[in-house]
């Protein structure tokens, strides 16, 4: 590991750090990266913050620049004074604002190493960020990426070089989330009556998660199930059609909405399922921590979910934008509880076998040696 070795100076960038899927995985990658290396972060943000202490906790440096506006010299100038000052070995971007400012001030200020993380498939890139990878992909030491189906995208739509485009696969800190006793708690805050069958989509209230056709389902299998409830874990501008379409479906009854939470872990022991209805997906941490938690998954088979569900052993796989199908896979799950809380178990055995968040350190750390060439 990397503590054998000289010390090595890594400064990793990120837009913001707020309750987001990057920004958790970055938070975990450091918390648990060996002694010896100086770890730095740069935020391009001073209120998204929830994960700073945190970080401040871990007793890692933390720097603010606050971005504003579309395009500013400041945070650019600003970035480049920061790393002036640490000379880092490796910057390491998170985002695509990031990307932008963090790899061109890297380049300016001649930092040996330069990689960007890209969390989401190419689906979710517009046009000016594909763009910006193709400006800047040649300078770029390398790209990670955290599931296949991201690199598929990346090489064939946008035309990277597969050699420059890693998979480092998303993973949990298994000693820091203990199993939680399931004990009413929050079927008590969500006004559940006890014994009800939970289902849960943890997701931030965007296009891209497609709560539409969650709810569409929802609302066939409450007819099929009307002891069935359905919590929405998650916030985000599209909140209120959201509500509306809610109350537009009859579904005001048995939908509740608990908001963006900190507490995910512990809410996961409370449901008997999780779902993830999206149109489009990187690796969904949502998807690693319910199998963590010994919960079946139902997903849409959409960029990397297919990667970590392994149909008919730990949950199921359905098509994007298919409400009927959505609703039979989760009338299925609800329906046999014994499958699914097999599935549940065979979930947690593939988590504790490839997805740990020291595999993720390890393969980060190969990659860094990799590019500085240290053996």
């Amino acid at each position: 590991m990397s503590g054998s070795h000289h010390p090595r100076t890594i400064v990793h960038i990120i837009d913001d750090l707020g309750l987001g899927g990057a920004q958790r995985q970055l938070v975990a990658l450091l918390k648990g990266w060996p002694a010896g290396d100086r770890l730095h972060v740069i935020s391009l943000s001073d209120a998204k913050t929830a994960y700073a202490p945190d970080l401040r906790e871990a007793g890692i440096d933390l720097r603010q620049v606050p971005h504003y506006g579309l395009w500013s010299w400041s945070t650019l100038t600003r970035v480049r004074a920061h790393l002036d000052e640490l000379r880092p070995d490796i910057v390491h971007t998170w985002l695509f604002t990031a990307d932008l400012y963090g790899r061109l001030a890297a380049f300016g200020a001649r930092t040996p190493c330069v990689i960007s993380a890209i969390r989401n498939t190419v689906d979710d890139m517009p046009w000016h960020y594909r763009l910006a990878n193709r400006l800047l992909a040649g300078r770029t030491s390398a790209f990670t990426v955290n599931a296949e189906a991201i690199r598929a995208g990346l090489v064939h739509a946008v035309g990277m070089s597969p050699d420059k485009v890693h998979v480092v696969h998303n993973g949990i800190d298994l000693a820091a989330f203990p199993p939680v006793t399931r004990n009413g708690a929050y079927q008590d805050e969500w006004r559940i009556p006890g014994g009800s069958p939970v289902v849960a989509m943890v997701a931030r209230f965007a296009p891209q998660k497609d709560h539409r056709t969650f709810l569409e389902a929802a609302w066939q299998v409450s007819q099929a199930m009307p002891q069935a409830y359905f919590v929405l874990v998650g916030d985000g501008p599209g909140r209120i059609g959201i509500e509306q379409l809610v109350g537009q479906l009859g579904l005001a009854g048995r939908v509740r909405l608990a908001g963006a939470r900190r507490d995910v872990w512990q809410l996961l022991h409370h449901v008997d399922l999780c779902v993830l209805a999206t149109h489009f997906e990187g690796s969904s941490n949502v998807i690693l921590e319910a199998m963590a938690a010994a919960r079946p998954v139902v997903a849409t088979d959409a960029g990397g979910n297919a990667e970590l569900v392994v149909p008919t052993r730990t949950g199921w796989l359905v098509p994007p934008r298919d409400a009927d199908a959505l609703a039979r896979a989760m009338r299925d799950a609800l329906g046999d509880p014994a499958r699914a809380e097999a599935m549940g178990r065979e979930g947690r055995r593939r988590i504790e076998q490839q997805y740990t968040i020291q595999a993720t350190v390890d393969a980060t750390d190969r990659l860094y040696r990799e590019l500085l060439h240290v053996a």
